[in-house]
């Protein structure tokens, strides 16, 4: 039996409008802690034995709705199944690829049964080798100039949103100055 008031507030999702989905999220909570207090039990590991490490530019070619890695606490995490079901929505997931997520992760207070489910989607451990110093922005590789090519559309785009109000404050003054005129 799942003691849903406890678990609810352990997720703190009395912020939040309760859905079927986040009642299916709390279900498969349930689940997941109930198997991996089995595992512990009998002395199996959910992680394994063998580690694949990972560089942060091969997780970095993670970082879609339809294929999403996480850096959390040095441990790589596939959590793309996991997407639907997150009660702060995918998005925030996803903007959180490309480097390491774990303060973000540790910033929102997740309960200990969220810290259990990462076991589930574990994929291998961050080289930290790779990772870049505090401070520092790690630019991912780029697949193409697209990003150049949007640059310079932006910076097009900041030079009309200077010029605008200026050129409607100087038709504004010359409709003043024309209707003075025949007045």
């Amino acid at each position: 039996m799942i003691n849903v008031e406890s678990s609810m507030d352990e997720r703190n999702c009395w912020r939040k409008k309760v859905t079927r989905k986040t009642i299916g999220w709390l279900l498969r909570c349930s689940r997941a802690n109930n198997s991996y207090s089995e595992s512990v039990g009998s002395g199996r590991s959910e992680m394994g034995s063998e580690a694949k490490v990972l560089s942060l530019e091969e997780v970095s070619k993670h970082a879609t709705k339809e294929d999403c890695w996480l850096v959390i606490s040095g441990k790589v995490y596939d959590i793309t199944p996991f997407l639907d079901d997150h009660p702060g929505g995918d998005e925030v997931l996803v903007l959180a690829t490309r480097k390491d997520a774990t303060e973000e992760f540790e910033d929102v207070g997740h309960s200990q049964n969220a810290r259990d489910m990462l076991k589930d989607y574990y994929v291998g451990d961050i080289d930290v080798n790779t990772l870049p110093q505090k401070g520092q922005y790690y630019k991912p590789p780029s697949a193409s100039g697209s990003k150049q090519a949007s640059a310079a559309g932006s910076s097009n785009n900041t030079i009309l949103m200077l010029l605008l109000p200026i050129i409607i404050m100087l038709l504004a003054y010359a409709l003043y100055f024309y209707a003075k005129k025949d007045a």
